[in-house]
């Protein structure tokens, strides 16, 4: 690296000898939330050049002087007042989020530009060898001059060119660019390489950047650009299919995960696992099932939400062991018409939430689930913002052995009658309009056998939420939405004081904030009511686990588990499947009270091993079996490792 010596100097100062006087610096350089006094930036006053091959980050630019500025300061900008020599390097920001911008006076050669969250601009000319690839919209390029370059893809990305253009190829999708582009949106998979693309044809930004770092070209082959490609499996996928391969060497396999493989398509190969009794091709984009997943007899489980799907196969009813279905994410208008199909079917969910097919929402919302004999459970995940109109006669969704039903679009009108007639039904999770609470409080008061009711992103209001306490006094009654301004200042302020282990003033401020609003359930946002109960079972574990005096560590566990059993007992009449589907906060607070009570049986003065594994047991079952996400599933598995540890 050689050229005039670079320094670190206040931003403000480096960018003012490119740019001259900038009258929002933080705006230019994408610093919103700095202050003035912690930019800096490292100023090269002339040319600076680079004979380095490879990737390097712009504050590599100048080796590690960037490592040396002050810890109180964020270098924010590396700016070179002349030309910018670096023909075997291919520059990249360090995140696509943000990153330092660069700014050059003069010229920049380099191999590849690869752009994420900093601003680049360019006030001569700009010479790239390769690619110049532009990824989300935190950053941007500018060019003041003319440009030359192989390839330029803009992806969700700001680029201007103020000077001619001399380039091949130029793909664009979801960008800006001030060029006339040769492959826009999903017309991009005529330029890049299959690998480098999702099911969608959108950039894989991780892979595409490791490419260019690589040194390795992203371009189909020169013949076959502009053409449309076969369609193969892609790279995450054949990884999958190969790990399902070494599974089977161990016998058969029973799971079989290929969500978001960025699939266009369903290998035939699968039907090599005929045995499987659960399948996931969730978020790939595969437009239409194909017959060889026909295949797969043994399916109990099967996973479309958010395939690209307009319409399901008939041979889809006819899978003898269907159980679970999900096709949310997808704009159907129809199931198939199959007389004694779907006979097994348990559990649906449908409903695109960010569909703009009218026929697609008319159908969602009044599909009938009498087709479905043994449907236990019922998700529709549209989102209406204006409300759609139902009736009291509305019969729809009206199914004997219903126990779970979720109506995710806000509902305006009458609530339909036909739900006091369903016995079975154990949970409701709703968004009603205003004007539908005088015949919900009316129909639902008449359901005293419900376990839960949950309102969800709504404004029921306090006077129906009490009214409906009053009838059903025994039936949790949940209002699921954001929090207000008071509650999520307290917890901001009962956090903070966690973070900085000030667990006993934490507490006090816990106990003041459950004081205060006690006596407001069920007119309370769950996050405020339940967020604080949880934060305090937190802290007395947090104190427990802290506490070196064996007598009070004892306490302190009991008195975390005393409270634990308070929070249990708020759900007494729910069961954990239940509260597992009203939301993953209620079934996480159900499994880790049990966890503390487990912890209270193995370290209470005369313990109970037997009841504390026992406990753990159903609580690994509970896990298994109802947690959505695999975090939250690893989390409590690893509390439920440390207890039978600490018994060993």
């Amino acid at each position: 690296m050689t050229g005039a010596v670079p320094r670190i100097v206040p931003a403000g100062v480096a960018v003012q000898a490119v740019l001259g006087p900038v009258d929002d610096l933080k705006a230019l350089l994408g610093a919103y939330s700095m202050d003035d006094d912690e930019m800096v930036a490292i100023l090269v006053d002339g040319d600076w050049s680079c004979a380095t091959d490879g990737p390097l980050t712009m504050a590599e630019l100048c080796g590690d002087l960037a490592a040396h500025h002050a810890d109180d300061k964020i270098l924010c900008a590396i700016v070179i007042t002349g030309n910018l020599h670096a023909p075997g390097v291919v520059l990249c920001d360090s995140d696509r989020d943000w990153a330092p911008s660069l700014i050059v006076g003069g010229t920049v050669t380099a191999r590849s530009l690869s752009l994420g969250g900093g601003a680049t601009r360019i006030g001569g000319d700009l010479a790239v060898g390769s690619t110049i690839y532009g990824f989300y919209n935190h950053g941007s390029l500018d060019v003041g001059g003319g440009t030359r370059a192989h390839a330029i893809v803009c992806a969700d990305f700001y680029m201007t060119f103020a000077g001619p253009v001399d380039c091949a190829h130029v793909a664009c999708t979801r960008g800006w660019l001030t060029i006339p582009v040769h492959f826009e949106g999903e017309a991009i998979n005529r330029m890049l390489l299959p690998d480098l693309l999702d099911s969608a044809n959108w950039p894989i930004d991780e892979l595409v950047r490791q490419t260019l770092e690589e040194g390795r070209c992203v371009l189909l082959p020169p013949a076959q650009i502009g053409k449309q490609p076969p369609v193969t499996v892609s790279r995450a996928g054949r990884a999958r299919l190969a790990q399902l391969d070494l599974q089977a060497i161990d016998g058969p396999v029973l799971r079989l995960d290929l969500s978001k493989c960025d699939l266009k398509t369903v290998p035939e190969s699968i039907t090599r696992f005929a045995g499987a009794s659960w399948l996931s091709l969730a978020g790939n984009r595969i437009v239409r099932v194909p017959d060889c997943v026909a295949a797969l007899r043994e399916l109990e489980v099967l996973d479309l939400s958010d395939c690209g799907l307009a319409a399901l196969p008939d041979w889809l009813a006819r899978l003898p062991k269907l159980r679970v279905l999900h096709v949310a994410g997808n704009d159907l208008t129809a199931f198939p018409a199959i007389d004694g199909g779907f006979a097994a079917l348990e559990e649906l969910d449908i409903g695109h939430a960010f569909s703009r097919s009218d026929e697609h929402v008319d159908w969602a919302f009044n599909v009938s689930l009498r087709g479905f004999p043994a449907l236990r459970r019922f998700a529709n995940r549209l989102n209406i913002k204006d409300g759609a109109s139902i009736a009291a006669a509305h019969e729809g969704w009206y199914s004997p052995t219903l126990e779970h039903l979720h109506i995710a679009p806000e509902m305006a009108g009458r609530m339909p009658d036909c739900l006091a007639r369903m016995p079975q039904l154990r949970s409701l999770d709703l968004q009603i309009a205003a004007a539908m609470t005088p015949s919900a409080l009316r129909v639902l008061s008449a359901m005293p056998w419900l376990e839960a009711i949950q309102f969800s992103y709504c404004e029921p209001g306090c006077a129906f939420l009490s009214a409906l306490r009053a009838a059903l006094p025994a039936t949790l009654i949940r209002w699921n939405t954001v929090g207000g301004q008071a509650a999520s200042s307290a917890h901001r302020e009962i956090d903070s004081l966690i973070y900085r282990d000030r667990l006993d003033e934490a507490l006090i401020a816990v106990e003041r904030h459950i004081g205060s609003s006690g006596g407001l359930y069920p007119c309370l946002p769950a996050s405020d009511h339940e967020g604080t109960l949880r934060r305090k079972l937190d802290i007395l574990s947090a104190m427990a686990r802290l506490c070196d005096d064996a007598p009070l560590k004892r306490r302190q566990i009991g008195a975390a588990a005393d409270w634990a059993a308070s929070m249990m007992a708020r759900y007494a009449g729910v069961s954990a499947p239940t509260l597992w589907r009203l939301g993953y906060e209620l079934g996480s607070d159900h499994a880790n009270c049990q966890i503390t009570q487990a912890w209270w049986l193995i370290r209470r003065e005369a313990p109970d091993h037997a009841g504390a594994t026992a406990l753990l047991v159903a609580i690994e079952r509970e896990v298994a079996a109802h947690a959505p996400h695999r975090h939250i599933a690893e989390r409590l598995q690893q509390r439920i490792a440390n207890l039978r540890a600490l018994m060993a």
